[in-house]
């Protein structure tokens, strides 16, 4: 069972015994070494736990602490208890948990932890023992927010600037164009291919092509002006500029422009 014993180095007497048992201890330490696991093993039917090394790293408590299922349901965020703090009464019903939620430390920080725990069933075919593995995934969800923030911004300016934001695919066909679409009526299928310099003055459309057509042959930077029929009837003079995003290869992954 995955509890603090399995964290100690067997006596050199069990591995002669047991050379799996002793590799199968190790194997859990050297995961639980990352910081970001933790396991725990309980029966059921009682209110502690045996808590590995890792969780209480996790949880932010010293391991002389004694765990109780209480204690864990106590640490859950308050916006998250409604929804989570149900998660052992779940257990003893005999179904698993896999639940993704946030919890406060001691020290008051907070941590995005996964649980996935699994339920033993005993002789009498009620639920007995459980098992759970917790993972910090805090890393995950900054990352998450950082990109969202980034978005945000880069929203916010737009919106700002007047401007339209646009992403094409690798091969320079359209690809999330929503605010071209807003800016000239055109429809999905209407832009793809070179449909989108139907909405260039008739004028322009050579050129603009011929630029565009340059930029993606060439890996280039893309910067022209033409003329855009918009949704309301009236051609407006507007400044394109694009560029690639290439992948670590070199190959372009996408491109986008304003």
């Amino acid at each position: 069972m995955p509890t603090r014993a399995m964290m100690r180095p067997p006596a050199m007497a069990e591995v002669g015994v047991n050379l799996r048992a002793f590799s199968s201890r190790h194997f859990l330490r050297l995961i639980e070494d990352t910081g970001a696991v933790g396991f725990w093993s309980a029966d059921l039917r009682s209110e502690q736990l045996e808590a590995s090394l890792g969780l209480y790293r996790i949880l932010g408590l010293d391991p002389a602490t004694e765990m109780t299922f209480g204690l864990g349901l106590d640490m859950i965020h308050p916006e998250d208890q409604a929804a989570h703090r149900d998660q052992i009464a779940v257990l003893r019903s005999g179904q698993p948990v896999s639940r993704e939620f946030r919890i406060i430390r001691p020290d008051r920080t907070q941590r995005w932890i996964l649980h996935h725990a699994e339920v033993i069933l005993g002789p009498d075919g009620l639920p007995s023992q459980g098992l759970g593995v917790v993972f910090d995934v805090t890393a995950r969800h900054d990352a998450m927010n950082a990109l969202m923030q980034r978005h945000d911004r880069l929203t916010a300016l737009v919106a700002a600037t007047a401007s339209v934001f646009w992403v094409n695919k690798a091969n320079g066909e359209p690809s999330e164009m929503p605010q071209w679409m807003a800016l000239t009526g055109q429809t999905y299928a209407q832009m793809q291919g070179f449909g989108w310099l139907d909405a260039i003055h008739p004028d322009d459309r050579a050129r603009t092509q011929a630029a565009w057509m340059t930029a993606v042959e060439h890996l280039a930077p893309y910067n022209t002006d033409y003329r855009i029929l918009c949704a309301d009837g009236i051609y407006r003079w507007f400044n394109a500029r694009g560029a690639p995003v290439l992948n670590k290869d070199g190959s372009v992954r996408e491109w986008v422009g304003v």
